[in-house]
């Protein structure tokens, strides 16, 4: 009885999480927020885990190590605190996987589960409209003064909703997503809005999940369908929203500059700058057994010491990153 309740709860937990990115935004210096959502994820994972406690398969074995491995570091850290909140949204979100693969273990509860996660296409889009009505939220990414079109979360954390858009061609063919027409106009919107956003990964989610899926399926020609249509949507919709692009591309406008280059971008110096410090330590065999797990503000000779290193790396460079 208790896990049919926990799938229940399961998407709440998925809107929850995407709520509070929103309220984040509206104060990123409020230590509760983020306190309360390790809280409450961590309580979700918890009862999770032990429910399914005598589970037989060992699949998620090495996830269970490298989080093992990973709390063993965390002693190591000249601060032990702020390495130990950062383990918590590392290891919750890798926790995530088992704890799917437990709850939505058939064809009838995966159904049910996106079906109850779609909604957030229509939050997003609250969230775009109390955001230029209040001029709320962050606009990291532009000049915090502009009166630019805003994009609702902020110009960051986008990948929920462009996930949904993305997935939602595959999901509408194969008859698992119930109100077909709701979802396409939203789905429609918020593909719009995340063009808006100028945020290159959201951009490559949403062609990269469709098209993927049939490059594997070996259908060429529903790619070439897919891009058509796609570039015929973005064609009659762009004079709605010329005004807002050309002004939200006027914020980022170094992207169409003549001299610019990803090899300037902090995402690909960081990566040059860890490894140089991992190579040029005096015991360079210390890193692989712990230093500043985690804490790596103003550690590794990153190019902004106020930043950690990106959360890409922690995932398959733990060795260098702590």
């Amino acid at each position: 009885m208790l896990r049919t309740k926990l799938i229940d709860v399961f998407p709440y937990i998925i809107i929850f999480n995407f709520i509070i990115d929103y309220i984040y935004y509206l104060d990123e210096t409020n230590a509760f927020i983020s306190f309360f959502r390790i809280l409450i994820n961590s309580i979700f994972i918890l009862i999770v885990l032990s429910n399914h406690f005598y589970y037989k398969n060992n699949i998620f074995f090495p996830i269970y190590l490298l989080i093992l491995y990973s709390l063993f570091l965390i002693f190591f850290s000249s601060n032990i605190v702020s390495s130990l909140i950062e383990f918590s949204k590392f290891s919750t979100s890798l926790l995530y996987l088992p704890v799917s693969f437990l709850l939505i273990n058939t064809k009838e509860k995966f159904k049910a589960f996106i079906n109850s996660i779609y909604p957030i296409l229509g939050l997003y889009i609250l969230f775009v409209i109390i955001s230029n009505m209040y001029n709320t939220g962050s606009t990291r990414y532009s000049n915090e003064d502009s009166e630019v079109f805003r994009v609702g979360l902020g110009d960051a954390k986008l990948y929920t909703p462009a996930f949904l858009v993305g997935m939602l061609p595959l999901l509408i063919k194969n008859n698992i997503i119930k109100n077909r027409r709701l979802y396409t106009v939203l789905g429609l919107i918020n593909l719009v809005i995340l063009i808006l956003t100028m945020r290159r990964t959201a951009m490559f989610i949403i062609v990269f999940i469709p098209v993927f899926n049939y490059i594997l399926a070996g259908n060429f020609k529903k790619i070439l369908q897919y891009v058509v249509l796609l570039f015929l949507f973005l064609l009659m919709t762009f004079p709605l929203i010329e005004k807002q692009f050309n002004e939200r591309l006027a914020e980022r406008e170094y992207l169409t500059e003549e001299d610019y280059s990803y090899e300037k971008e902090g995402r690909y110096l960081e990566l040059g700058l860890v490894l140089s410090t991992f190579y040029v330590a005096d015991n360079a065999f210390n890193y692989f057994f712990g230093k500043e797990a985690f804490n790596t503000i103003g550690n590794y000779g990153f190019y902004d010491p106020e930043r950690p290193i990106h959360r890409n790396y922690r995932f398959y460079t733990i060795s260098l990153d702590i």
